[in-house]
């Protein structure tokens, strides 16, 4: 069951209440009858704090009534002067603790109260979690135990072993306080371009896959720039609405460390995604459930003491969604693994991916945008950009946009440098045809130097050959001798998003093709740590043998 902030404080507020007015009536049972005794023992840094909150209420600062001394406490001042009380022989207080261990316990116990108190009454409102309030409760029933205040100990335990059904049944609660779903998302930047354009019917797929509950793991994989964040970020969005709520909590992490805008490649700041580090990870989690940042210092902490606080999130919540960002980025094996064996029903995981988790995760490729889509998005961004295309026709618009494949931050990024670096619409679009721009750069580049060797093969081949790409030419040029290596390699470069196959007709036939897409060939061509010359002769020599 899912509870509104404003429920879960104003319930906690009694529980307050209730600890507090407990320890006063404690105080007053054993001080009150001889207060003017009591009262020279207290410290002067009560008395004079006492002092200072009755001349800001205007109250009278004369403490010779207990009535009136008590009124002008602060929270955790009746359990201190207890405490005080006891080592100087006040009977009544001494035989609440049979040593000063015990005493030490209650005051620390006193501390975690305390800190719960500042949690309610915070002035930014910081987010209370009912894990926060069964620590209140096993903390409160210490103190209750050590100061006479059993049936409240009773009271804080019953409520602690059944919370939610006492939230729900207090005077507190109400349908109206309910919060869907908390989370940590990001704001989707494609909100500023009139929201996210095409993509409908893979929305409908993947929802409808959480609601059925068959697969833990989703993935959206898909070439760099093809907005497979973008689409996660809209689904998580589409998880907040009553009518799809399927999770009570949505984490969001990112491995993505840089962004691509008109000035070139620029660095996150690290506070917003997660290194391929185990600690690193779980601590990104935690930070995300807690929508704050859970540790400032990992070397301060173990792996074991951030999976104990996950495990403990696990057993107190369910219905989590994680989603992992840019998991392409990631290689560390415990963090793999994790995702794969410590996010378990009823929890589930949505990655984005150029290539996805392997068998564990049911995949979802983002293909380019259709036609109509990508006319959308040109729209959309040519409004928010203020960019006055009017005197362009939609077939030369149609044209621009097949050289960006219709990948959507393609697109983005030519529009971006026609409204800031006022360049013409034709010739932002012409820099696509440039070997060497940052664009391919961001999309290409990390994805090529993991490739496997004969991967690249492939490529290079693909980029020199001009005429049809038959896969058998094409693995003769590579000089792959292995069906098992072509396979190899071609399920790669598909996993990635840079070639896709297809069986045409020719004079020969049948025949089945690997092709490179445009803007892949264009960043091949730009690579120059390569031998032309070999795959050029076997070009030749197969060319005569045709």
């Amino acid at each position: 069951m899912q509870f509104g902030q404003k429920t879960l404080k104003s319930f906690s507020f009694e529980l307050l209440h209730d600890l507090e007015i407990g320890i006063i009536e404690t105080l007053e049972t054993g001080i009150s009858k001889e207060w003017t005794k009591w009262y020279t023992l207290i410290s002067k840094g009560i008395l004079d704090k006492a002092s200072k909150t009755a001349e800001k209420n205007k109250r009278s600062t004369d403490f010779n009534e207990f009535d009136n001394f008590k009124q002008n406490l602060d929270f955790a001042d009746p359990l201190e002067i207890i405490a005080y009380l006891a080592g100087r022989e006040n009977e009544y207080f001494k035989r609440l603790f049979k040593s000063d261990r015990e005493k030490n316990f209650v005051q620390q116990a006193m501390g975690q109260v305390n800190r719960f108190r500042n949690l309610i009454f915070h002035p930014g409102g910081k987010t209370v979690y009912i894990t926060d309030i069964k620590e209140f409760l096993r903390a409160s029933q210490i103190i209750c135990d050590h100061t006479n205040l059993s049936n409240l100990s009773i009271k804080f335990k019953n409520i602690e072993k059944d919370i939610e059904n006492s939230i729900a049944s207090s005077s507190h609660y109400s349908d109206y306080s309910i919060e869907m779903v908390y989370n940590n998302l990001p704001k989707a930047d494609y909100e500023d371009w009139y929201g996210l354009v095409g993509r409908y019917e893979i929305k409908k797929q993947v929802i409808e896959d959480f609601q059925k509950g068959y697969n833990r793991v989703i993935a959206i994989t898909g070439g760099g720039g093809i907005g497979k964040s973008a689409l996660a970020i809209d689904l998580c969005y589409q998880f907040l609405k009553p009518t799809n709520f399927l999770f009570e909590h949505i984490i969001w992490i990112t491995s993505k460390n840089n962004f691509l805008d008109y000035s070139g490649i620029n660095t996150l700041n690290p506070q917003y995604y997660y290194s391929n580090n185990y600690k690193d990870f779980l601590n990104q989690f935690i930070s995300g459930f807690y929508k704050e940042l859970y540790k400032t210092d990992l070397d301060l902490v173990t792996e074991e003491d951030l999976e104990k606080e996950i495990y403990e999130i696990f057993q107190t919540y369910n219905r989590i969604l994680c989603v992992v960002d840019n998991l392409e980025n990631i290689d560390d094996p415990k963090i793999l693994d994790f995702i794969k064996n410590k996010i378990i029903p009823p929890n589930y995981v949505l990655i984005t991916s150029r290539k996805g988790l392997g068998e564990i995760n049911k995949a979802y490729k983002l293909e380019p945008l259709d036609d109509i889509s990508a006319l959308q998005l040109f729209e959309n961004l040519s409004k928010y950009y203020q960019i006055n295309y009017l005197g362009i026709n939609v077939k030369t618009i149609k044209e621009l946009l097949k050289k960006t494949n219709n990948y959507p931050l393609v697109i983005k990024w030519c529009l971006s440098l026609v409204a800031n670096k006022k360049m013409e619409l034709e010739a932002a679009f012409s820099e696509l045809n440039k070997p060497q721009n940052v664009l391919l750069e961001f999309i290409f580049e990390k994805v090529y130097k993991q490739l496997t060797k004969d991967s690249k093969k492939i490529l290079r081949s693909l980029a020199i050959y001009k005429d049809i790409p038959d896969r058998n030419i094409i693995a003769y040029i590579a000089q792959l001798d292995t069906e098992e290596q072509l396979m190899d390699s071609i399920f790669e470069l598909e996993q990635h998003s840079l070639i896709n196959q297809e069986r045409i007709d020719s004079k020969n036939g049948i025949i089945e093709t690997i092709n490179l897409l445009g803007l892949a060939q264009t960043f091949i061509t730009s690579i120059t740590n390569f031998d032309r010359k070999d795959y050029e002769e076997r070009i030749i020599e197969i060319e005569q043998e045709l």
